[in-house]
């Protein structure tokens, strides 16, 4: 039996994301997978890959199980970035790290069994919610943190932090996932990596920059977004209209939210504009500042459903 109907006998793909081209419905019916065209969405497509809803059945459990076809993306992507993605990946082992259970390639594609996320991913739950309660946002900034030291401490920089790249699981853990920029180096980059909404200044200038500084500018965007349920920047202006307005600051923290303003410090310092005074994950400061008042668990919601907001005025003021 070959690699691919070895692991495919395990696998019953549930759920898809979006209607396959003719060859790959052909290629999963050689491998004896069925697809249900009308099942429910488990995450946005990528350019050149599709995210499908698998059950084990041994272990009795569901996986998210990403296709990448080969035949579709660069010479580049398939000789660098892909290997490199994969070997970071495989090496980590954290709890805020979305896990890879397995990774193959088999006749011009490559499949990626990873943990499925129940509760979808920061950028739809910020849409459909609003802005987060700062209670909740603290807890959730420091899980990203601890996912940051644990990058940073072993020389990797992810490189392509925003909220999409952000997945929520049960008891409101949430994990860094995709790490098709990420890069296991100590030295400056010029790559121009990541979107042009949440990346530092020094990349949209073009210049040399510390990759993981880079990651902590990021981190403060990701931050503002959760608290306001709005973009401090927006990609549809030019580079240098964007780092003018990096420079100067125009984002603001609506009154109305109540934040407090050590929050608000610590927002404003993850997006210092020189990345030589901008602080390392290792900093102190931040960790102290989101550790405050933090309730150290985000809680079910008391209506029981999968809402993730605090046991508060909060949940009578936003219910589910």
């Amino acid at each position: 039996m070959s690699l691919l109907h070895s692991v495919f006998a395990h696998f019953q793909i549930v759920s898809v994301l979006s209607h396959p081209q003719q060859q790959q419905k052909e290629f999963f019916r050689k491998c004896k997978v069925s697809i249900i065209s009308n099942g429910n969405i488990v995450g946005a497509p990528g350019h050149f890959s599709k995210v499908y809803k698998g059950f084990y059945r041994d272990a009795e459990r569901y996986f998210a199980i990403k296709v990448t076809d080969l035949e579709s993306v660069s010479a580049s992507f398939r000789q660098n970035f892909l290997p490199r993605e994969l070997r970071i990946w495989r090496e980590l082992n954290h709890p805020n790290h979305v896990y890879l259970y397995k990774d193959f390639m088999k006749s011009g594609y490559v499949f990626e069994i990873m943990e499925l996320a129940v509760g979808g991913n920061m950028l739809t739950y910020v849409q459909e919610r609003g802005p987060i309660a700062e209670m909740a946002c603290r807890e959730w900034m420091l899980q990203l943190i601890d996912a940051l030291v644990y990058l940073h401490r072993n020389q990797i920089a992810h490189r392509d932090l925003k909220l999409e790249n952000i997945l929520i699981f049960d008891g409101g853990v949430i994990k860094i996932s995709d790490y098709g920029f990420s890069k296991k180096s100590v030295d400056l980059s010029s790559t121009f990596c990541g979107s042009r909404s949440y990346v530092a200044p020094e990349i949209l200038q073009g210049i040399e920059h510390d990759m993981f500084k880079v990651d902590i500018w990021s981190l403060g965007v990701i931050g503002f977004i959760m608290l306001t349920n709005t973009m401090p920047f927006y990609e549809d202006t030019g580079n240098a209209q964007i780092v003018d307005a990096q420079r100067r600051r125009q984002y603001s923290f609506p009154s109305r939210l109540g934040l407090s303003r050590l929050c608000v410090r610590a927002i404003n310092i993850l997006m210092t504009f020189e990345p030589r005074v901008r602080p390392s994950i290792f900093n102190w400061f931040i960790y102290g500042a989101m550790q405050q008042r933090s309730l150290h668990k985000i809680n079910y919601c008391r209506c029981g459903g999968s809402c993730t907001w605090l046991r508060s005025t909060e949940c009578e003021r936003r219910p589910c």
